[in-house]
């Protein structure tokens, strides 16, 4: 197989019996029985020895995460195929292991799971690389119907620039957002949270949504949710002229509230924070937005929802321009 096999050996070099080894390894095809995988390896120098138990780790992480999100043991086969062939290196990245279960949790219709690791990770699939990875592991069932465009539109009748993401506007955006009373969840963006979104992030964060599912029900069922990273992320994503939200839409991608603030490259201890409507503030693990006169409106927890507080009110240590929003022209 061209993944596993052909890519493999670009990426580490090992010996072609190795590569066979490996192979039996991912497709569960016996070939471990006929020929000891961890013999062959204990005979090759300690740097390949290295690699193959970093690419090991990976695996284990990925089996790890689908486990904890429900996908069953091909989906994790199919994942660990693709992350060897063309994949390898974004290990690193914070949230790398959830996008990737993502990436099989969301499939649609019209969007399948290579659909969406290339559009996440800019990779090609071809027609028989579809093929041979179904034909080994199966083809991935639609998980998930999209909700319908929402009926209650978002209000933008304040933006200044409902074309281009600034700073002005995503401040209005926030302060909707508390008006209109969003709630908190983790993992949402702004779409209402449908019965099947709920049941999605719960399978997706048993520890931060399952255990407040009652909560959430009685409290933002049937309304619009975000967390934290996810209010900023949504107003990037939000599309005006369709009045949808368009995953990883102009040029904002999905990482977390710390990966944010080490992307910023215009920052300062919230001491310094200057009297700028849009700019981020931030602490280890949570942002909220800075929207004027002391104010910032930030998605705190699963009671609390989307409030406005004032800067003292929390422990902000820093504040930041956020990357992909343009700030008085400049991005």
């Amino acid at each position: 197989m061209g993944y596993v096999v052909g890519i493999a050996l670009f990426l580490i070099l090992l010996p072609l019996i190795v590569l066979i080894a490996l192979f039996g390894w991912m497709s569960g095809d016996g070939a471990s029985d006929i020929i000891s995988r961890d013999n062959i390896i204990a005979q090759m120098p300690v740097e390949q020895q290295q690699q193959i138990a970093a690419i090991d780790s990976v695996c284990d992480s990925i089996d790890v995460t689908f486990t904890a999100n429900g996908l069953i043991v091909n989906d994790a086969k199919k994942a660990k195929a693709i992350y060897i062939s063309c994949l390898a290196g974004h290990e690193a990245e914070e949230t790398f292991y959830t996008d990737l279960a993502d990436c099989f949790l969301y499939t649609t219709e019209t969007e399948s799971i290579y659909d969406k690791i290339s559009a996440k990770y800019g990779v090609t699939f071809t027609d028989d690389d579809k093929a041979q990875l179904d034909a080994l592991y199966g083809a991935t069932p639609v998980r998930y119907t999209p909700p319908p465009p929402d009926e209650s539109a978002i209000n933008v009748s304040a933006f200044v620039s409902p074309s281009t993401k600034n700073s002005s506007d995503l401040a209005v955006y926030v302060l909707n957002a508390y008006e209109s009373g969003w709630g908190y969840v983790s993992g949402t963006y702004g779409n209402i949270l449908t019965e099947s979104l709920l049941s999605a992030k719960i399978s997706q964060y048993p520890d931060k949504v399952g255990v407040h599912e009652s909560t959430i029900r009685e409290l933002w069922l049937g309304k619009r949710t975000a967390d934290c990273i996810g209010l900023i992320k949504g107003y990037a994503w939000y599309e005006v002229s369709t009045g949808t939200f368009i995953y990883q839409n102009n040029g904002m991608p999905d990482i977390g509230a710390d990966t944010m603030f080490a992307n910023a490259t215009v920052t300062g201890t919230i001491d310094t924070l200057p009297e700028t409507p849009g700019l981020a503030v931030w602490n280890k693990g949570h942002i909220g937005i800075y929207v004027g006169g002391g104010d910032v409106v930030h998605a705190a927890n699963t009671n609390a929802g989307v409030v406005k507080t004032r800067v003292s009110d929390s422990p902000w240590t820093h504040w930041l321009e956020i990357p992909y929003i343009s700030y008085g022209g400049r991005l």
